[in-house]
């Protein structure tokens, strides 16, 4: 059995701006809309699972979020067909990696993915809990 998984690369490795430099290119929120409708015209979106990451801006999040519930509304007909992982990337160590704006758009985001993967620092922003270690 196949799998078929749908990577939209929003930005290279080193764009992700927890790094000491940024270089590179980040696609913007009309370049991802337009590759995943390239592949949905061309009939290429049967997708099994879908694994979205680091996004610099709050438009980007959005769009990705709206091909996401359009993957999942489509596979609603066969339950279990579409699984998206969700890896809110927007800081760490006390320090947002973007903009404040994307905050609120991965928060809704989080009710409609399947398996989220914050760490603890973006776990404290998208869900209502605050993350405590005891020693």
């Amino acid at each position: 059995h196949l799998i078929h998984t749908l990577s939209l690369h929003d930005a290279l490795p080193i764009y992700h701006t927890g790094y000491r430099q940024v270089k590179g290119t980040k696609a913007t929120a009309a370049d991802i809309e337009d590759l995943y409708l390239g592949l949905k015209n061309s009939g290429l979106d049967d997708f099994d699972m879908m694994l979205s990451g680091y996004m610099p801006g709050r438009e980007a999040v959005e769009v990705v979020g709206t091909i996401a519930r359009e993957l999942k509304s489509k596979a609603a007909e066969k339950p279990g067909s579409f699984f998206w992982v969700l890896d809110p990337v927007m800081g760490d160590n006390g320090k947002l990696y973007v903009a404040e704006d994307v905050v609120p758009a991965y928060k809704k985001l989080v009710y409609n993915a399947d398996l989220i993967m914050p760490n603890q620092f973006e776990a404290e922003f998208v869900t209502p809990f605050h993350c405590v270690t005891n020693t």
